[in-house]
């Protein structure tokens, strides 16, 4: 039997990993969830479920990092103005952003 060989998924496979995730997470949210479910719901249900994704928990794909990619002036101009300004650097690395974000939202209840 042949030996298998192995290669890396193009950048232009893992988007459409990815994005077709977010379409069954979409469907879901969509028509799967009780139809007492507020719109709202569904809403910090879908982001919730895209959260997850990113964070690596779905199972079928690992985790994503987040990385601010700011305009060449932007810190020059921010800084001019005395105002914070964004880093290139992953906000996700250590953070698990839906644990975060049922905190922000009050378990999906908003602010």
């Amino acid at each position: 039997m042949p030996e298998k060989t192995s290669r890396a998924l193009t950048p232009e496979e893992v988007r459409t990993e990815l994005l077709t995730q977010i379409a069954l997470m979409a469907d879901y949210w969509a028509t799967t969830v009780p139809p007492e479910t507020t719109p709202l719901a569904r809403a910090h249900g879908l982001v919730f479920s895209i959260l997850v994704i990113l964070d690596g928990e779905s199972l079928a794909l690992p985790a994503f990092d987040l990385i601010p990619a700011p305009c060449p002036g932007d810190k020059a101009y921010f800084q001019s103005q005395g105002r914070p300004y964004f880093e290139a650097a992953p906000v996700n690395s250590s953070h698990s952003l839906h644990e975060e974000y049922t905190a922000l939202t009050n378990n999906g209840r908003s602010r």
